[in-house]
């Protein structure tokens, strides 16, 4: 099972189902991710699998925002702000790669 490491306030967003969305720039490992596939998300020393519902290919964060919900990218955010907040983790070259939205659901916990 594949690896992503995510910030702690979006770890517990999606832990919690608040944020069901990630966006991701399209490198390589990102775009051989499948629909169906579990991924096991990490923040420090938690971790949760998460299954990918879908996944949606864009040519911008602008583009990608004006189809997508941005309270499910970031759900305390507006769409301005959102926009700025992945223009500060990707630079301009990052973005000009692609933009991958995965559209999560957390799995639960197995006993």
């Amino acid at each position: 099972m594949r690896m992503m490491r995510v910030k702690q306030h979006f770890f517990n967003a999606i832990k919690d189902g608040t944020k069901t969305l990630e966006v991701r720039v399209a490198y390589e490992s990102i775009k051989t991710i499948q629909i169906g596939e579990r991924i096991r998300l990490a923040c420090y020393e938690s971790s949760q699998v998460v299954k990918v519902l879908d996944i949606r290919r864009y040519g911008s964060f602008e583009e990608m925002l004006a189809r997508e919900e941005p309270a499910r990218i970031v759900p305390t955010a507006s769409r301005a702000e959102v926009l700025h907040l992945l223009r500060e983790i990707y630079p301009s070259h990052k973005e000009a790669l692609g933009v991958v939205v995965l559209e999560l659901r957390p799995e639960p916990k197995s006993v």
